[in-house]
């Protein structure tokens, strides 16, 4: 039999049950006998007041009590500054707070959803933001401002956040920047979470696209949420971003320390056919130093360059070729972001393709700070070969200047030239060594300012679009031997050596020493970069007799020099033999044949040699 509850116990009981039934049923009368539409006109006011903008409300505002504190807001807008212009409206707005923790001093929103948000953000020409005054707080104001939603700001401490969730929908902003001239709009924004608590696991998505005016991006992206003070972790995240015909996907995990201002980031990501390993680590916010450690397998750059599409419908054109009439404008190129970059971390791609380049096991060191970027050591395999050096950007002056170090060995020059260039010059296997500098924010005053030094040597190769040989056979049997270089023709070599000094875009060359079993090349000249064009004198000595070989003998020509023309534009090269050389030197051969030695003083003051 139970034991009868005695006198104090039951009075405190009744006592209780009192309370609560008093509580009851003052929710009941507020919720029948007040109307939160009454109390639009103050709340406006409020509004007013604080931020000098004008708070309108286009529906009802619901209110419910049970069995939660739910707070239903209908269509909202809010003006710009002044009451000027509209910077923000809401077509749907829930606020729902469990009642049980209230009663314990604590407030967790049960639930956040917002239907048909959409926000406005300006820039003016005189650098003034639309939310300028938004962003302002002090006292109290700045104070609540930095109250996340769902804390405690009664000084219980930041473990007391909590949100049962948010749900946001349908929802857009943009931002137009009339003092830079730009503008971003960012559409179909919707973001769903899980519980938000402090220590505790929970999951979240987030989708939009954007438009910055140079291309259409989305942008989708599921992962695990973990938040502390201070700092919150994503992990098993599986991001997904496409804009036109690139697309993206990257899973990994973060971490975001926002006091100590730091961000890690470990990626396994696919774009295209590419296959990328990251590992970046991000210090500070306002100047960001960043670290990082990227691998990739394969990389067609060619892809993703903007001028990808002209190159490849020239046809047989060859990139940079002198063609000034088709051209289009060059534009200027901005590398003042170099001047906030700060980048200290590594390289490796396992295979390249950059303006046509293939390379191989490429690896550096990547070093950016204060407007000056370094990639020292550059190493990668490339056409048999292996190149090796550093690569400088340097922005911190009004016209950024480049410096380029290489040394390419055991290369293979024919297909690097003809991926490069689109024709077959030159064939052979050697070394490259280049110490080079240019200055300027174009392509073309690039090709001009372009100074230093390079040196080849290159053996068991030809040099295509001549055949000196048969040039000679057809000036000894009185034909023309000039005209226009021919693919279809060349002059084969054991060996071919050469150095420039290269000044104003201009690399002169004075000790060209070109072998064969039958001939020698010499010369001196100028190669014009800068207006892809060239003007070179060389010097031509048979050595050996060609008979055997098809055509004339040309033993008669043994220990003469003729002096052969090479000019003009890159893509339409004019040879020139000098015939009138040839002649002298025919004539003097056969003179010397019948004049006893002693003549050799006479025939020098003849010919002049």
């Amino acid at each position: 039999m139970n034991k009868p509850l005695n006198k104090p116990m039951k009075y405190a009981l009744y006592a209780v049950g009192t309370l609560i039934l008093l509580f009851v049923l003052g929710l009941a009368g507020i919720a029948i006998f007040v109307n939160p539409d009454d109390y639009k006109p103050q709340i406006s006011e409020i509004v007013k007041e604080n931020t000098g903008r004008t708070l309108t409300f286009g529906g009802k505002i619901g209110l419910k009590l049970f069995p939660r504190i739910a707070l239903d807001l209908g269509e909202t807008r809010l003006s710009g500054p002044g009451g000027v212009g509209e910077f923000a409206s809401v077509g749907h707005a829930k606020l729902d707070v469990a009642w049980l923790p209230l009663l314990h001093g604590k407030m967790q929103v049960d639930r956040i959803e917002i239907d048909g948000m959409h926000v406005d953000l300006q820039r003016g020409k005189d650098g003034k933001s639309n939310f300028d005054d938004l962003a302002k707080g002090n006292g109290a104001k700045g104070e609540a401002a930095t109250t996340p939603p769902g804390a405690v700001s009664s000084g219980r401490g930041a473990g007391e956040f909590d949100i049962g969730g948010i749900d946001i929908r349908n929802s857009s902003v943009s931002y137009q920047d009339l003092k830079a001239g730009s503008r971003i709009a960012i559409d179909g924004i919707a973001l769903k979470t899980g519980r938000l608590k402090y220590g505790e696991h929970t999951s979240f998505t987030l989708g939009f696209d954007a438009d910055s005016g140079s291309g259409k991006m989305r942008l989708d992206v599921a992962s695990g949420l973990l938040m502390k003070p201070g700092s919150f972790s994503l992990d098993g995240m599986d991001l997904k971003f496409s804009r036109g015909k690139i697309s993206l996907e990257s899973k990994g995990n973060a971490t975001i320390d926002t006091a100590e201002k730091k961000v890690s980031l470990g990626l396994a990501t696919a774009i295209d056919d590419s296959h990328v390993k990251s590992k970046v680590d991000v210090t500070g916010f306002s100047k960001p130093a960043i670290h990082f450690d990227v691998r990739v397998d394969k990389l067609d750059l060619d892809k993703y360059l903007q001028n990808q599409k002209a190159g490849s419908s020239a046809g047989t054109s060859v990139p940079g070729a002198s063609t000034p009439a088709a051209s289009a404008p060059e534009k200027p190129f901005d590398l003042s972001f170099l001047k906030n970059l700060d980048l200290n971390g590594k390289l490796a791609i396992d295979s390249l393709v950059v303006h046509r380049l293939k390379l191989s096991s490429l690896s550096t060191q990547v070093l950016a700070k204060d407007g000056k970027l370094v990639l020292s050591p550059f190493a990668a395999n490339l056409y048999q070969g292996k190149t090796s050096g550093s690569i400088t950007v340097d922005a911190r002056k009004d016209l950024p200047s480049f410096a380029v170090r290489d040394e390419l060995a055991g290369i293979s020059v024919a297909p690097l030239l003809r991926d490069l260039t689109g024709k077959d010059m030159l064939e052979g296997k050697g070394n490259v060594s280049l110490d080079v500098n240019a200055t300027g924010n174009l392509p073309g005053k690039l090709k001009r300012s372009l100074g230093g030094k390079a040196a080849l040597r290159f053996t068991d190769g030809a040099i295509r679009g001549i055949d000196i040989a048969a040039m000679l056979r057809k000036l000894k049997s009185g034909l023309s031997g000039g005209g226009a270089a021919n693919s279809s023709e060349k002059t084969d070599f054991s060996d071919l050596s050469a150095s420039f000094l290269i000044r104003q875009g201009v690399a002169h060359n004075s000790d060209l020493d070109m072998k064969s079993p039958l001939l020698r090349l010499g010369g001196e000249g100028d190669i014009d970069i800068g207006a892809s064009s060239m003007n070179y004198l060389a010097r031509i000595s048979v050595v050996a007799t060609l008979e055997g070989q098809g055509g004339a003998d040309l033993s008669s020509l043994k220990g003469i020099t003729i002096p052969l023309r090479i000019s003009g534009p890159f893509d339409s090269l004019k040879f020139t033999p000098d015939a009138a050389a040839l002649a002298r030197g025919l004539v003097k051969s056969k003179i010397e044949q019948k004049l006893p030695g002693g003549a050799g003083g006479l025939l020098k003051g003849l010919f002049g040699r």
